[in-house]
């Protein structure tokens, strides 16, 4: 072998041993970050790639909250910043059939960051209750994203310019807090059905391509659908508005649904748009009339 070709040989060996340790430093696996959780370690963790199914519900830490209920305890705060996750990411399981069925559900007594983070496989925080922050801001979710019955406590959660591809389950999530979702995209069914915001509710320049439940909804405080832009159906029926409801310059491009709703607060849908059916019975503005200055109607059908 001449010269010239042993240190070609020897500097491509360096070559792939660089790229395959860097191969192997840009990822964690899901078993680990459950292991840091278990010694009850801070998780930080930015630009990796995490291997493997994260369910939080599996840490040691749990106790029966009630017949057939195990509630893991997630002491420690987490924070995931520009991550890709492979595997799916979820906070509950179940074990058992019929009477022997066991639920696992998961608490948070810290924050719960997931910022500019890619989730490629379904996400599941289904009864999950977060004590610190939830921050979901600027994050993918490819597959179907399900939070029912997430209970928030903090004074501030987000997920603003969140994009969810697939279906997005939000139903019974009771919010203390102010919820964020401003310029998020929903590219997928959402529903918020029987929700309740004790705080503020920005769903403001959001986008929504298919249909949009907001039924049966109980809010305390603001809720502000300002330039949202709705391509499919949206519904919000029998809601009670607590506090001021803004719908400013709202596009609704598909059927719109609402009745037997009460607004408690002011409320305004100047410069809204309404491009098909439009569906409104028994609607009770408590404070007066609302503000439909310069409102726009191009539907087929009016009832």
């Amino acid at each position: 072998m001449t010269k010239k070709r042993l240190t070609y040989t020897i500097l491509l060996i360096f070559v792939c041993f660089f790229y395959s340790c860097r191969e192997n430093t840009d990822k964690i696996s899901a078993k680990e970050i459950i292991q840091q959780i278990n010694n009850n370690e801070r998780v930080t963790i930015l630009n990796k790639t995490i291997t493997g199914d994260l369910d939080f519900s599996a840490v040691k830490n749990a106790n029966f909250e009630s017949l057939g209920i195990i509630r893991a305890y997630v002491n420690a705060s987490i924070s995931f910043i520009n991550c890709k996750f492979t595997g799916q990411v979820k906070a509950c399981r179940s074990e058992g059939e019929k009477i022997e069925k066991l639920s696992f559900y998961t608490r948070f007594d810290k924050n719960l960051t997931f910022i500019n983070c890619q989730f490629h496989q379904e996400v599941n925080f289904n009864e999950a209750d977060i004590v610190g922050t939830a921050n979901f801001s600027s994050s993918i979710f490819y597959k179907k994203a399900s939070f029912e019955g997430l209970f928030m406590r903090n004074k501030e959660n987000y997920f603003s310019e969140a994009i969810f591809k697939n279906t997005l389950q939000m139903q019974r999530i009771y919010s203390l807090g102010n919820l964020n979702f401003l310029k998020a995209e929903f590219d997928g069914i959402t529903s918020f059905q029987n929700a309740v915001f004790v705080g503020d509710i920005q769903l403001g320049a959001i986008k929504a391509s298919k249909a949009f439940y907001f039924d049966k909804i109980k809010t305390h405080k603001g809720l502000y659908f300002t330039y949202a832009d709705f391509s499919g159906t949206f519904s919000a029926n029998n809601c009670n508005i607590g506090g001021k409801a803004d719908f400013q310059a709202t596009k609704f491009q598909n059927k719109f649904s609402m009745k037997n709703t009460v607004f408690y607060g002011k409320s305004r849908f100047n410069k809204a748009s309404f491009y098909d059916t439009l569906m409104v019975n028994n609607l009770k503005f408590q404070t007066g009339k609302p503000d439909t200055t310069n409102i726009h109607f191009k539907m087929n059908k009016l009832f």
